[in-house]
């Protein structure tokens, strides 16, 4: 088997697979697939299907680091306040509600503040 990455920029676009049947692969098909690749790779990521693949992971990615900024300002509020999880969370939200703003952008204040008293 002989597996090569179809390189968009920096990004891996996809991977060819080739699968031999009468032995290990050698030096010029190894040099023949890379440039298949090559080849490959811009058609591959104009699709409709890996731009729309490329959204979804982006937009769950965002949401992961989301969710751990609000965790991390969770914790630190814990720590300063000495009060359990459920207390933090809700002095997260009483903030959102009285600054009018999202749980997000308070807990990103929390961080950048706890960032700068260090």
């Amino acid at each position: 088997m002989l597996s090569v990455p179809a390189l968009w920029g920096d990004d891996i676009v996809g991977t060819m697979n080739l699968y031999s049947r009468t032995g290990p692969f050698d030096e010029t098909a190894e040099a023949i697939a890379h440039v298949l690749a090559r080849q490959v790779a811009p058609a591959v990521s104009r699709s409709p299907e890996f731009v729309a693949a490329r959204n979804v992971v982006e937009h769950a990615q965002r949401g992961l680091d989301d969710d751990a900024q609000i965790q991390i300002a969770t914790g630190l509020l814990m720590v300063n306040e000495a009060c359990t999880m459920d207390q933090a969370e809700g002095l997260l939200r009483s903030a959102a509600s009285h600054d009018e703003q999202t749980i997000l952008e308070i807990a990103r204040r929390i961080i950048d503040q706890h960032n700068r008293s260090r």
